[in-house]
């Protein structure tokens, strides 16, 4: 079952309950807007993803003459690219959401 949320014109579809989780709690699923976390880290976007997580996740979406922080920016603020890296950090980080969870506590 694909739930759908409408916010402010925009309309994310999710294919499972943990993303659609992980949205609400970091942004509200509010595609713009940036916010530091207990760390100082600078994460933006649906999932408030930071520029250290992007690199780790082989910066999708980056074009090739594209600035590094424009094409962060550009992958946290759309839905697909963003969920896209969050799943290789979680593949590729045993621990990864229970790390990334006690930022929000």
């Amino acid at each position: 079952m694909k739930l759908v949320q409408m916010i402010e014109k925009i309309s994310v579809e999710f294919d499972d309950d943990c993303m659609r989780a992980m949205c609400e709690t970091d942004s509200g699923c509010v595609p713009k807007g940036c916010s530091r976390d207990i760390y100082g880290r600078l994460g933006c976007g649906y999932f408030r993803l930071n520029i250290y997580q992007y690199k780790q996740c082989y910066q999708p979406g980056r074009l090739d003459d594209q600035d590094e922080d424009e094409a962060w920016i550009a992958c946290s603020e759309d839905y697909q690219c963003s969920q896209q890296c969050l799943r290789v950090c979680i593949f590729i980080e045993p621990g990864f959401i229970e790390t990334n969870q006690t930022d929000l506590q």
